[in-house]
């Protein structure tokens, strides 16, 4: 497919069948313009100590 738009139709449906060992970035989907909703891991430093945490254990 050369078609962005035709090709941003079937991101969504894909990024939903993603099984979570196979998604790292845990990309949750992907909208007509072709923006995705992802989680991003970052370390954080809690009482001393670090922790991998993604953007959406924060609110």
């Amino acid at each position: 497919m050369s078609d962005a738009t035709a090709i941003r139709a079937h991101l969504d449906p894909a990024a939903e069948q993603i099984l979570g060992v196979a998604n790292p970035a845990e990309v949750a989907c992907v909208d007509d313009r072709g923006a995705s909703t992802a989680g991003v891991y970052i370390a954080v430093i809690e009482g001393g100590k670090a922790f991998s945490k993604t953007t959406r254990d924060f609110k």
